[in-house]
């Protein structure tokens, strides 16, 4: 939520909290129908095989989703007290 409203207006936080909730329901909704859409695929003798191709599937994209988080400024999210404890100043 920091990383969403970090470097905006302060009239404009509401619009960026807006935009991240959007993506966010937006981004669930998706993610689920191509998950559900992949084990529908499979027959009943490969249904298990289908979930498993699921599972990989949503661990796939965790792991973008951790890479893309990994790569945020380590500066968002903290207060100044933590920044000047880090910096030294």
């Amino acid at each position: 939520m920091i990383a969403a409203t970090h470097g905006l207006a302060e009239h404009e936080h509401g619009l960026g909290s807006g935009l991240l909730n959007t993506s966010q329901e937006l981004g669930s909704a998706l993610g689920l129908s191509a998950l559900a859409a992949i084990a529908a695929v499979a027959t009943v003798d490969a249904l298990v095989g289908a979930i498993e191709n699921g599972f990989i599937v949503a661990a796939c994209l965790v792991g973008v989703a951790v890479l893309a988080a990994s790569r945020l400024p380590a500066e968002i999210g903290r207060t100044s007290a933590e920044s000047a404890m880090t910096t030294g100043v």
